[in-house]
């Protein structure tokens, strides 16, 4: 494709997601619906993905699980055809698929070997994820052959009309992450023979991203993405942007979580990372800080970070939580926020109604700070100082 094709392709993709459903960008209420302004940017919304271990909480409707869900997640990531069944007592829920994983041994990859993408020598090619002795889990997806992208789609319109709220889309990944069975990075051809360089991949998954936006407009998407794909440009590439205007939310897989993460401001620091946060707002999309951390201070650190940054539409990862095993700040209303976070005594803050939220960015010295008043912790206890380690976060109640 030559960068004249490639740039006609991008004006298509970004005059398209104009057109195309808004992002969220209002508050969200009790009941999960949006209202149409949002001034409590200190509620929490807590989203759960849920797994295999949490069947034996929704395998049967009772009244227990059904007011836990309702009172403890605004969204939960759950599978078809698994849930099916269940969304007509709970319809907070969305329908995990992968962008364009093709499961090795299933039928889809028997019947149609022309939708797998392969180099040049006609090797089959894997999505760069959970590889091991030659293999991985998932053929990659030709997302430049349009059979294919139908058929997902097809798949997708058949799977929320059991009543999903929306698709939670995995692997939305705008980098090229496509390997061998050892897992290494591969060159792949396309479905015209071409090479797919890391510009086409760009501008061919955000063209699939729109693509399925346009087909669903009244549905709620989430892409997990990765918040520095884009080469040099991240997320001021056409393509990325595209492809973040075509969701309501984006999913921050581990949060501040990623071991990754730097102090200062450079290209790998917390502070880009929450800069690309501030970018998906703009775009009109919602983030959700999902983590990886269930650790206690781990918790604290990411949920206080995601109140850095939110705008009365994003959401935060509800980890582990599940009947029997809460977690109170999970239930937190801070009220309104008091503008923007803020550098302030060598940490990131940020004040609202009912409380302020600190984070001590990774990298850096322990931090000894006073409140100048009484708030109380996470663990419930009041105190008028907190002590942050390098890589953490308080979250604090007026009292």
């Amino acid at each position: 494709m030559s960068r004249s094709a490639l740039l006609t392709l991008l004006v298509f993709v970004v005059l398209a997601v104009s057109g195309a459903a808004a992002g969220v960008a209002a508050l969200i209420h009790d009941d999960g619906t949006p209202q149409a302004t949002g001034v409590d940017q200190g509620k929490v919304l807590a989203v759960k993905r849920t797994d295999s271990s949490f069947d034996r909480f929704t395998y049967k409707s009772t009244t227990g699980v059904g007011q836990w869900l309702d009172q403890n997640l605004f969204r939960a990531v759950v599978y078809s055809p698994y849930f099916d069944d269940k969304t007509a007592w709970y319809t907070r829920v969305w329908d995990y698929r992968n962008l364009y994983g093709i499961r090795v041994g299933s039928k889809l990859a028997k019947q149609h070997p022309d939708w797998i993408l392969h180099d040049r020598s006609g090797r089959r090619l894997f999505l760069a994820w959970g590889c091991d002795n030659g293999s991985c889990p998932q053929y990659a997806g030709d997302v430049s052959n349009a059979a294919f992208r139908r058929h997902w789609i097809a798949e997708a319109a058949a799977e929320l009309r059991h009543g999903y709220r929306g698709l939670w889309i995995d692997d939305v990944n705008l980098d090229l992450r496509i390997s061998h069975g050892s897992g290494h990075a591969a060159n792949a051809v396309a479905a015209s023979g071409a090479s797919m360089t890391a510009e086409r991949w760009r501008s061919l998954v955000a063209a699939f991203t729109v693509q399925i936006r346009n087909a669903f407009p009244k549905a709620e998407i989430v892409h997990n993405a990765i918040w520095y794909a884009g080469g040099s440009a991240r997320d001021q590439d056409p393509a990325v942007r595209a492809e973040i205007k075509a969701a309501d939310w984006v999913n921050l897989e581990r949060g501040v979580n990623d071991s990754g993460l730097t102090g200062g401001d450079g290209e790998w620091s917390l502070r880009a990372f929450l800069a690309h946060v501030d970018v998906l707002h703009q775009l009109g999309t919602a983030a959700i800080m999902e983590g990886g951390d269930d650790a206690p201070a781990g918790r604290e650190y990411n949920l206080a970070a995601y109140l850095l940054i939110a705008s009365g539409t994003d959401a935060v990862g509800a980890g582990s939580a599940a009947p029997g095993s809460d977690w109170a700040p999970l239930h937190y209303d801070l009220g309104a926020a008091h503008g923007a976070r803020s550098e302030w005594s060598g940490v990131i803050r940020r004040d609202f109604d009912r409380g302020l939220v600190l984070v001590n960015p990774p990298g850096g010295p322990a931090q000894t700070l006073s409140l100048g008043g009484t708030y109380l912790n996470t663990a419930g206890r009041p105190v008028t100082s907190v002590r942050l380690a390098a890589g953490s976060g308080a979250v604090l109640r007026a009292r």
